[in-house]
Formats: structure tokens, sequence, C-alpha cells
């Protein structure tokens, strides 16, 4: 629009009015964790005093990425929290025991979810190298298998007589099984199996296997006997 005139000649220019920016959810949460970890140093100069609300854990030192989070680098605060930014952060450090931080954590800093490896960082599992691969639910057991399971893996190269089959992974942990059913990735059969391997000359095998072979996952949770290395027919035949 135009400026207007006020009848005696003279023209009065239109004043517009600002439109006011709304913020992003994302920087809405990132104010309140802001705000949470001022709260965090307020507690810990006041001595500790408990505003009402809910309990939210936080770092009480810096904490490199990659590190455990031991019991010690761990604090409580009081705070309410609008359920976006609520629902980012860990609310207990009993859920935090052998978590893992994916980032650097400063002191006073909240414990987002996003930020820690939890669960498969259990300290009774050795450290591994993590795979996923996905397979038919026939070459897994039936998709029988659960999380803590110790299996071996074992891979078919090539076909009939000149077929040979090999053990590419031995012991190695079940992180994670995804059926069909559970509505992730896993579909029409097929299941995606996440395996702590803790040899890296196993990590590469099970990778190149993966990609070109046969894969059969074997549980062997239950037995204290050690597959052969290999096998092949014309090895066994007469």
């Amino acid at each position: 629009m135009g400026d207007r005139s006020d009848g005696s000649g003279a023209v009065a220019p239109q004043h517009r009015r600002a439109r006011r920016a709304v913020p992003a959810p994302r920087a809405v949460v990132g104010g309140l964790l802001v705000t949470l970890a001022a709260v965090a140093s307020l507690l810990a100069f006041t001595g500790g005093e408990r505003p009402p609300g809910g309990t939210w854990v936080v770092v009480t030192r810096d904490v490199d990425a990659g590190e455990v989070l031991e019991p010690d680098a761990l604090a409580v605060v009081h705070a309410d929290l609008p359920a976006p930014a609520a629902d980012a952060i860990h609310a207990a450090p009993d859920d935090l025991t052998g978590a893992v931080a994916l980032t650097p954590l400063r002191s006073g800093d909240p414990v987002l979810r996003s930020a820690v490896l939890t669960g498969r960082a259990s300290t009774d599992v050795p450290a591994a190298h993590e795979f996923s691969f996905a397979l038919e639910r026939e070459r897994a057991v039936n998709a029988a298998l659960e999380r803590g399971e110790v299996v071996d893996v074992v891979a078919t190269y090539g076909t009939g007589e000149a077929a040979r089959t090999v053990v590419t992974a031995r012991g190695a942990s079940v992180l994670d099984i995804e059926r069909g059913e559970d509505g992730g990735l896993a579909a029409g059969g097929m299941v995606v199996l996440t395996l702590a391997v803790t040899a890296p000359d196993e990590v590469l095998a099970l990778a190149h296997a993966a990609d070109v072979a046969e894969v059969t996952v074997v549980r062997a949770t239950r037995t204290g006997a050690t597959l052969p290395a290999r096998y092949r027919p014309d090895e066994t035949a007469g």
C-alpha cells in the first residue's frame, strides 16, 4: 500500500506493524536447557536447596566424548520443565549406569538422551564394535534370539559342490534384534540384528559376508562346543 493524504495535500506516511518472530520449537527447548544448566549452577552455589519440580540429571564435571559416566560425575537437580525439554533429559542417575557420552559435556550440563549411549553400554559387556545387518528370520534362529544371547555367525560362499562355509564371527553378543512386527526397518520375513563383535578381523569378515554370502546366525548361548573353522563338501566326501 502507498502513503495516504490527510486532505491538505500533505502526504502522511503509512506505518506498518512489524510481525513478531515466533521462535522455533528447537530454540525453545535449547533455551530451557540453558536455564536448567543455570539452575544446576545455582544449586551448587546455594548448597543444594531444592525448589519444587521434577528431577533431572546433570554432570558435575567436564566429560569427554567416549567417556563412561561415572556416578561421581552425576548429580540431580530439581526444576519445573515443560514436556519438550523434560522428555529430552534423563531424570534418574540409575538410568545412566555404564552410559557413554557421545558428545563432550561441560560441568552443569543436563544429560540429554541424545548425548549418551545407554543400555548397550552395560559395564558387563566388553568393548566391541557394533555391527547391524539384515537376514531372513529362518537364518536367525527363526527370530527367537533375545538381547544378551551369544551367537556364532557362519557364511556360505558359492553353490553346489564348490560351495564352502566358514565361521566369520564367534561369541558375538546380541545387542538388539528388530523384527518385522516391531514396525522398524525389518519387513517381509526379515530381521535386523545388531551384534557386538570384539575381534576387528571378524568385523571385516562379517561385513564382507553380509554383502556377498549367505549368512546364518547360530545360537551359542547354551553350548561350550566350538564350531570348526570351515566346511567344504568335497573335503568330507568319501
